[in-house]
């Protein structure tokens, strides 16, 4: 008598399979686009980032399905783009008024930490508030989900930077790092003028985390797709059910633990501190990828429910718009940026 060792996979019709592939050669399109991106970094991942935080405010203002009144559009992107960006500016500024004849901008050297402008976060707070007031069209449920989702986008935008750029940060003030093999043979602020660090190590982190959320949402979609028949939460996420959660954990879990450990064992650290001696920190990080994109996604998906709409876009085609997709990424992010800031300095952390 023979064992099924596997449940018999769900019956796939004609709309899901065409989705599937829909999915599959739009994701082949954005890693075309994005992985030139990320290794360059500097100038060309802020302005493509920046794009995608463009659209993704339009996104959330439409969302709701109501005509705002224009102040409102206005008063989100600026009050976002600040949060995300004010920051750099201040701190180049600071820099030019402190060493006008050597000052040379900066994207990198900024990057300890996340930096929203508690000013502008008042502001906006108090102008949407304002606004609430004296527009009869702008409810209070429309007041809390702007102020709610322009600080999501702000922070979890900036955290994407922050993922991008906090190893420059964090190799340099490591004077005592100059890798295991031959291909660091520098050290401290020195690293940033070799080209396989600044287009190489420098994006790993990165990578690492983007690969995480994405093996999690894949695992989950297809091991779900074929074999989900728990439902996990149908008021939030009709779709998604336990079996395929838990296939995107593992797999993601698995695959990440793998790769944050070989380099760690190569000689190349993803971090300073994500070494071998670290390595309870790896296996950390790499639960808490797939969980945090989770929670990201749950949180995304139960917006859209209150709303009643199914994608915020439609940019990505069945991907559904930016927002649909940069969802698990910003919590991801998000929640990463805390613990590494954590991890490389504790009571700077916890000060802010």
């Amino acid at each position: 008598m023979h064992r099924k060792i596997l449940p018999e996979p769900n019956h796939l019709d004609e709309k899901s399979v065409k989705s599937m592939n829909s999915r599959i050669i739009v994701s082949f399109i954005l890693i075309a686009i994005l992985i030139p991106t990320i290794s360059l970094g500097s100038w060309l991942f802020l302005a493509v980032i920046g794009i995608f935080l463009l659209i993704s405010i339009q996104e959330l203002v439409t969302a709701p399905r109501k005509s705002f009144r224009p102040w409102v559009m206005v008063l989100a992107y600026v009050s976002i783009v600040l949060m995300v960006y004010w920051f750099l500016v201040r701190g180049n500024v600071a820099a030019y008024l402190a060493f006008p004849d050597t000052y040379s901008f900066s994207l990198e050297n900024y990057f300890s930490g996340i930096h929203v402008s508690i000013i502008v976060v008042i502001l906006m707070v108090f102008l949407y508030f304002l606004g609430a007031i004296a527009d009869e069209n702008f409810n209070m449920s429309d007041l809390g989900y702007m102020i709610s989702m322009s600080l999501v986008l702000g922070l979890g935008f900036q955290s994407i930077y922050f993922i991008r750029y906090f190893p420059f940060y964090s190799f340099m003030i490591d004077s005592n790092y100059s890798g295991q093999i031959l291909v660091f043979d520098t050290v401290g602020s020195d690293l940033s003028d070799n080209p396989l660090f600044t287009y190489g190590l420098s994006s790993a982190l990165f990578y690492w985390v983007a690969f995480g959320v994405v093996m999690n949402d894949t695992f989950a979609y297809f091991i779900g797709s074929l074999y989900g028949k728990h439902r996990m939460n149908p008021r939030v996420s009709p779709k998604k059910s336990w079996e395929g959660f838990f296939g995107g954990v593992i797999g993601s879990f698995v695959l990440n633990c793998f790769i944050g450990l070989m380099m760690a064992g190569f000689g190349y650290p993803i971090l300073p501190f994500l070494d071998l001696s670290h390595w309870y920190w790896i296996i950390i990080i790499a639960t808490l990828i797939p969980l945090l994109g989770d929670l990201g996604d749950l949180s995304f998906s139960l917006i859209k429910r209150h709303y009643d709409i199914k994608d915020y876009g439609t940019l990505l085609k069945s991907h559904g718009g930016i927002l649909d997709r940069a969802d698990s990424v910003t919590f991801t992010c998000a929640g990463l940026s805390i613990l590494l800031m954590f991890i490389s300095s504790p009571w700077s952390a916890l000060l802010g």
